[in-house]
């Protein structure tokens, strides 16, 4: 009885994560106005007009927003698109986070591991030295 409780419990965990909404609100309070949605497990983004503004094509684990016009698109490491979803900026960082204010925290492949600050081009703003 023990192990049928167990495998029910997991089925259920495992349903319950798979089912993810198909319209997300924003949650970030600095985000761009741009709502994630989900058709045929695709990914797009849709304004708050209700309009596609990046069509249902990306991967299903793309779950963030746009800041300062822009998406990242990968997991830590991904390339950044725009609000049509033409991509911008292919980074190649170890390690890079979504824009605030203009400017996202990234590290070099290539450096001593430091952290910096790029701008919308990928130049560093604000030199890798944390």
């Amino acid at each position: 009885m023990r192990r049928l409780w167990a495998v029910l419990c997991s089925v259920q965990l495992a349903w319950a994560c798979d089912m993810a909404p198909l319209l997300w609100s924003i949650q970030s309070p600095d985000a761009d106005p741009y709502y994630r949605i989900v058709q045929n497990g695709r990914v797009g983004y849709i304004d708050s007009q209700g309009k596609i503004v990046v069509a249902p094509t990306l991967d299903q684990w793309v779950r963030g927003e746009f800041h300062s016009g822009l998406l990242l698109t990968g997991v830590a490491d991904g390339p950044y698109i725009d609000a049509t979803g033409k991509t911008v900026l292919a980074t190649g960082f170890y390690r890079n986070w979504d824009f605030s204010e203009g400017l996202a925290v990234a590290m070099r492949k290539d450096t001593d591991r430091k952290w910096g600050y790029i701008d919308a081009s990928g130049s560093f703003a604000i030199p890798s030295q944390f």
